[in-house]
């Protein structure tokens, strides 16, 4: 898979983060995948200096729940290794998300919401502090563009 999310201001007037994340899964059961992948990202704060930040990672996608042409509540956990340019230790972040997928009637769409925290394992001298990191939450579409090609415009709230 090839992952790319641009991520922009709260205000929409520029971009302040660019992930650019390919990966390989590996299917273990019809619906488990093991994933290894790598992320850059780059991130230009309005106050403070730019980051480029280098993040080999390994996870497990599986669902949890599903009712054919429904609903699908699947969970994936994700553990990634962070280098960053500014500091010299290696961070490491556990990441737990919880997905669920309805489809829409008469389309191919389908509404999504999901919910992921975030969890330091450990302090660097770059600033990761161990423990909660972060709390995401995002509703969006799934939106099928091509030969297993998606969009997935929403909103994200951090």
């Amino acid at each position: 898979t090839l992952e790319v999310q641009p991520r922009f201001t709260e205000d929409s007037s520029r971009l302040g983060q660019l992930l650019i994340r390919p990966s390989i899964g590996f299917k273990l059961s019809e619906h488990t995948v093991m994933s290894l992948g790598y992320a850059y990202v780059r991130t230009s704060p309005s106050i403070g200096a730019l980051t480029h930040e280098h993040r080999p990672w390994q996870q497990l996608a599986f669902p949890i729940a599903s009712t054919p042409g429904v609903f699908t509540l699947s969970n994936r956990t994700r553990f990634e290794q962070r280098f960053r340019d500014d500091g010299d230790e290696i961070g490491i972040r556990l990441r737990q998300q919880v997905r669920l997928t309805v489809p829409i009637a008469g389309s191919q769409w389908q509404g999504v919401a999901w919910s992921e925290g975030f969890f330091n394992l450990n302090d660097t001298d770059w600033g990761a502090q161990s423990g909660l990191d972060r709390w995401r939450n995002f509703v969006g579409i799934n939106i099928p563009i091509g030969q297993g090609l998606t969009l997935e415009p929403g909103y994200l709230n951090q």
